[in-house]
């Protein structure tokens, strides 16, 4: 039997890349299995158990929106980065 696994996450890093000795990184995400909501997440890669979000993302047409709360980056100071990948 074949799954389809859809999976939407964003990836930030604190501080310039290369110049932070021990930046935080924290990825944002949501996933499903043949369209059943699995997880709607922040994990704090290397630092913290994923945290799991209550609500569900929305999905209109092709565009997904997932909301997540201001705390959940505003500690990666004033200058961080994102990659953003989604897999099918």
């Amino acid at each position: 039997m074949a799954y389809a696994l859809y999976v939407v996450a964003t990836l930030l890093t604190s501080g310039p890349l290369g110049e932070e000795m021990n930046p935080t990184t924290r990825q944002l995400g949501v996933q499903w299995l043949d369209a059943k909501l699995m997880s709607y997440y922040v994990l704090d890669i290397g630092e913290a158990p994923q945290q799991n979000l209550d609500g569900e993302p929305v999905i209109d047409n092709k565009t997904v929106i997932a909301l997540f709360r201001w705390d959940a980056v505003s500690d990666l100071g004033a200058v961080w980065n994102w990659d953003a990948a989604t897999s099918v």
